[in-house]
């Protein structure tokens, strides 16, 4: 087999392969990123939200501080190519939908631990004089740090800067992965490419390649709505309860989401998109009544059974890597993670064990299926 044609190759074109191929880049190396002609799955994602405080209690996410810092540090990285606007840091507001969740979210800032100013509580009013155009009722949990996504700026703005540092991007309708005794072949179309490292971040595309068959990942469709308006400003937060609202900028607003076990196809419907909406009256009733134009959107997102990401090295094939699983925590999570795979193939750094893909396949039901 002849020489390497890069030191790396990153199978995907979603936050977890961009970033990840962005941490090898700035650590010397040559790195070629491959992935489908349109985006697809969660990283077609119009926008969403960062947000460290996650489900109906306000759990505190994994590695909340971390994920928060390391999303600062690849805004700081791209930002001055295009995606310094991506990354919007204006705040999560979290309104209760009841009185029992009110208590949840005040037990979660006395319990968990949360950094000083991270997290606040606030009571109806305060909550509706500071955001007149939110719906707070009951009063809502505050969370300056928690940061507004527009995904396709972000990914535009890595895209041009792996461009920038040197990375090769292509775009390809089929990959196969072949190993190799030292470098393994990736054939694409009627390309051929050679690497010594491959790491698989295609996202629900991981199907593609059989030599991750045995890991049996949950497959959850989600649907969002993008919804332009008129007559309003931006509200100054982005929103969290039954759903979301991404404010996203330029009167944009990404509506989300649903968690579909269960689907007969991946198409967005309709009626879910109206029912989205319905849950944005809720949150926002002011400017969803100024609502112009809807579009709707679905993906397929992976998720582990313990709900923490899926990060590192295959069993049994030296150069093979994999970082998957993120759920819908990916905006969150994958910039971390990213940092930690990077460091981990560069100098052999463990991985965390709670993200590191050998908590699968020490088990003995892993073992009987490889």
């Amino acid at each position: 087999m002849g020489a390497a044609d890069y030191d790396a190759i990153v199978l995907g074109g979603g936050i977890s392969a961009l970033t990840t191929a962005l941490q090898l880049q700035t650590k010397g190396y040559a790195t070629a990123i491959i992935d489908k002609p349109a985006g697809a799955g969660a990283s077609g994602l119009p926008g969403g939200l960062a947000n460290p405080a996650y489900g109906r209690e306000a759990k505190k996410s994994w590695q909340s501080e971390a994920c928060i810092e390391s999303l600062n540090r690849l805004s700081e990285l791209t930002g001055d190519e295009q995606s310094g606007s991506a990354v919007i840091k204006k705040g999560i507001l979290r309104p209760a939908a009841s009185s029992a969740q009110a208590d949840a979210f005040k037990n979660s800032i006395r319990v968990n631990g949360w950094k000083q100013g991270w997290t606040e509580w606030l009571e109806s009013g305060e909550a509706t004089e500071r955001f007149p155009l939110v719906q707070a009722k009951t009063g809502a949990l505050w969370i300056p740090v928690g940061m507004t996504i527009d995904l396709p700026g972000l990914l535009s703005g890595i895209r041009a800067k792996l461009t920038h540092l040197g990375s090769t991007l292509f775009s390809f309708e089929k990959t196969e992965v072949y190993e190799g005794a030292d470098c393994h072949t990736v054939i694409s179309d009627d390309r051929e490419f050679r690497s010594p490292r491959i790491i698989f971040a295609p996202g629900s595309g991981i199907d593609d390649y059989p030599q991750w068959a045995p890991l049996k990942f949950n497959r959850v469709k989600g649907q969002v709505v993008v919804a332009a308006y008129n007559g309003f400003p931006d509200p100054g937060c982005s929103v969290a309860s039954s759903g979301y609202a991404a404010f996203i900028g330029r009167n944009r607003v990404v509506v989300g989401s649903t968690y579909e076990h269960t689907y007969h196809n991946s198409e967005a419907s309709v009626d879910t998109g109206m029912e989205l909406l319905g849950r944005f009256r809720k949150m926002c009733p002011q400017i969803a009544g100024a609502l112009t134009r809807t579009e709707y959107w679905a993906g397929i997102r992976l998720t582990t059974p313990d709900r923490k990401p899926c990060v590192g090295g295959h069993w049994k094939t030296r150069g093979f890597f994999c970082i998957a699983g993120m759920g819908s925590r990916g905006l969150l999570m994958a910039p971390l993670a990213a940092e930690l795979l990077a460091d981990h193939i560069h100098s052999g750094t463990k991985l965390p064990e709670e993200i590191d893909i050998a908590r699968f396949y020490r088990t003995r039901r892993f073992m009987k299926m490889t």
